[in-house]
């Protein structure tokens, strides 16, 4: 057995006598996926074990967020030291974390959980947080989290096999089918709150309901990356309710031919993330917001869109948005925006390139290249989808760019391993009492340039906030798994030449 699988075992067995990571109830599954991709890892030489340091670093610290909540059942804690499992579960986070149980084949819990969130499920709505203390409320103000459900679910059923999931009575009327039922009935048909936009396909949201929640970014509308998980969902819900296949691929040709239709930024070479409206009505007469913001990678790596916007949208995000281990949830302005309101009631922009680059500016966001986490709460909250990197989104890049065709599979593995082995060395993500590092919940917006033990200089970002982040781990684990599969399928196409945050000078 070599060393890095003694250490493994070791940590496996303080683990199994500890209260604090459970992942000792992952069983054979979760082992033999990490024998596997050791074994499997094209590119061991050229990278010197990297990848594998980068995928047994991960492993372990998914393993920590997996715990037992105040009623003792499976629970993914969000993140620490800012969202322990005694007081909350958010759950966006906990769907998309899940990914990352899947990605380790840690699928009991998976499915535990999944249980959990779908028994919980209340008119087509999942909790945006559930309280396990009293001074904590269960809210139901989330619009994406039930269509992540429907993502995590389908890639925890491709992955284990168990079909039988959803003919599971999670309440005295509802199994796990009727519940991704009833979430596709509220986001596809006209309601109070999230709703459908039947002539279009699109979903609305009320304001402050997306991953983007604060008052800064209030996103009432159409926002891109809910289109992209609707599309998505209604792809998944004609596999795995093929009863009603049609339904489904209706609703989903509707999103694509719509968002291909209204949803293109000519003068950004990218998609709006939003076309905003104070109120439910149809999306040709919302506000377009041309902020390029990192949510439109979601509509490659869904499949919204394809062929040359996909392209674009794709070095669109690599040359404005990506960062060394994270996207800008904001990109930096380079136009001048005047609304142009037409006689039949839509609205457009005049668009001009001012002379003096500091002139530029979004319409409706202002950029902030530092996330100033000491600063009083409003202050901080201005950055943090206006600037701020974010981790868990910086994975979807390479997917997409993979899946595209715009970088190989193997190009994709070594940026991302590079890039995201920075940051589990990095002090900020190593606690007191834990083992190992992680991934931060989020990085400042602007490159610096530090340097490693052996001298040599590297580019940069500054972690920042929550300094071990369950989805940040997550999707990093589910883009690791999604490449390895590239590659594999490719037949192990020769290795290139390391090129990562050396090629981000454009970006900074």
């Amino acid at each position: 057995m070599s060393n890095n699988k003694w250490i493994y075992y070791v940590v496996f067995v303080f683990l199994f006598f500890t209260e604090i990571p459970l992942c000792f109830s992952q069983g054979e599954d979760h082992l033999a996926t990490i024998s596997r991709f050791k074994s499997e890892s094209p590119i061991e030489d050229l990278t010197g074990n990297r990848v594998e340091e980068l995928f047994e670093t991960l492993d372990e610290s998914m393993g920590t967020f997996v715990k037992m909540d105040p009623r003792g059942e499976w629970a993914i804690e969000a993140g620490r030291p800012e969202y322990p499992i005694q007081i909350m579960e958010w759950g966006r986070d906990s769907m998309i974390s899940i990914l990352g149980l899947v990605a380790t084949r840690r699928l009991d819990p998976a499915r535990h959980i999944l249980l959990k969130w779908a028994r919980m499920e209340y008119y087509g709505q999942i909790p945006n947080v559930i309280a396990n203390r009293a001074d904590w409320h269960t809210t139901y103000n989330t619009s994406d989290a039930p269509l992540w459900f429907v993502e995590s679910l389908y890639q925890y059923i491709k992955s284990s096999g168990d079909t039988s999931i959803l003919s599971i009575k999670v309440a005295e009327n509802k199994t796990v089918l009727q519940t991704l039922q009833y979430i596709f009935k509220k986001y596809s048909e006209p309601g109070i709150g999230v709703q459908g936009h039947p002539e279009t396909g699109f979903v609305y949201v009320p304001p402050v309901s997306t991953w983007m929640d604060t008052d800064y970014t209030r996103r009432q509308g159409y926002p891109i990356e809910i289109q992209a998980l609707m599309f998505n969902a209604a792809n998944v819900m004609s596999e795995l309710d093929p009863g009603q296949k049609e339904q489904y691929r209706t609703v989903a040709d509707k999103i694509e031919k719509s968002a291909n239709e209204l949803f293109w930024n000519e003068a950004e070479d990218t998609v709006y993330d939003i076309l905003g409206t104070d109120a439910v009505q149809h999306p040709q007469f919302a506000v377009p917001d041309p902020s390029v913001r990192c949510n439109q990678i979601l509509a490659v790596h869904f499949g919204l869109f394809k062929g040359d916007r996909a392209e674009k949208i794709v070095q669109s995000t690599l040359e404005r948005l990506r960062l060394p281990g994270s996207l800008r949830s904001l990109a930096k302005p380079t136009h001048q925006y005047e609304k142009v309101s037409s006689p039949d009631g839509r609205t457009s922009w005049k668009v001009s390139i001012p002379h003096d680059h500091s002139q530029a500016s979004w319409p409706y966001a202002t950029f902030h290249s530092v996330f100033p986490e000491h600063a009083p709460l409003e202050e901080w909250r201005q950055a943090y989808h206006n600037g701020t990197g974010w981790v868990w989104i910086y994975p979807f890049l390479f997917t997409s760019a993979v899946k595209i065709g715009s970088l190989s599979p193997l190009e994709a593995l070594e940026q991302m391993t590079v890039d995201l082995l920075r940051f589990t060395k990095d002090p900020y993500t190593h606690l007191e009492g834990e083992t190992g590092g992680s991934l931060p919940e989020v990085t400042d917006g602007e490159v610096i340039t530090s340097t490693d033990e052996t001298g040599k200089n590297y580019l940069y970002v500054v972690p920042k906030k929550c300094r071990k982040q369950a989805f940040s781990v997550a999707s990093a684990l589910w883009g690791l798994e999604i490449i390895q599969n590239e590659i594999k399928a490719a037949d192990h196409a020769p290795p290139v030449s390391l090129q990562s945050t050396q090629d981000l000078s454009a970006a900074a």
